[in-house]
């Protein structure tokens, strides 16, 4: 049994699309946020915190670099209603090397910057990410792109290799 109901990458971490599309409608108990920079940063830390309060007191938010990510998901093995929240195609691989068991990879907004190439109106990769996402595929992995749980799911693998035959 998964630890974590979705594993999504999102470059924005948590807002509002995250707690109103996701969070609530898919009755998450708690967020696995994980990202070194912000498990270092105590004033953005409880910045979230207080985010994460405002949209509903019943979501607890756990905050972890990615070093010690493993370690806690094997723990919380048997608790369902969470979702896992990263900034980054890497650092989804990253997890995924742990050998954890884990939903397949969504993939939210990844903005536009100098070395991504357009995959959807809301996904830019650069060829790392996409080396990335490749070899998650190659393991078994299914990713996706979807902005909200009942929009429709796009295969990225798909989009990238058709974009490579073009």
């Amino acid at each position: 049994m998964s630890a974590v109901d979705c594993l999504r990458v999102d470059d924005r971490l948590i807002h509002g699309q995250v707690m109103v599309g996701w969070v609530l409608p898919l009755n998450i108990r708690r967020i696995i946020l994980i990202n070194d920079r912000i498990a270092g940063d105590l004033w953005q830390q409880d910045t979230l915190k207080m985010v994460v309060a405002s949209f509903s007191g019943k979501v607890g938010l756990d905050i972890l670099e990615l070093g010690e990510a493993a370690e806690f998901i094997r723990r919380n093995q048997c608790r369902e209603g969470r979702i896992i929240i990263l900034e980054s195609v890497a650092d989804a691989e990253a997890l995924y090397d742990n050998e954890l068991t884990l939903p397949g990879l969504n993939l939210g907004c990844i903005h536009a910057q100098a070395g991504r190439e357009k995959v959807l109106s809301f996904l830019y990769l650069d060829s790392g990410e996409i080396e990335a996402i490749l070899r998650l595929s190659q393991k078994g992995i299914r990713v996706i792109a979807r902005d909200l749980p009942g929009s429709r799911a796009v295969d990225v693998v798909k989009q990238i290799k058709n974009k490579r035959r073009q």
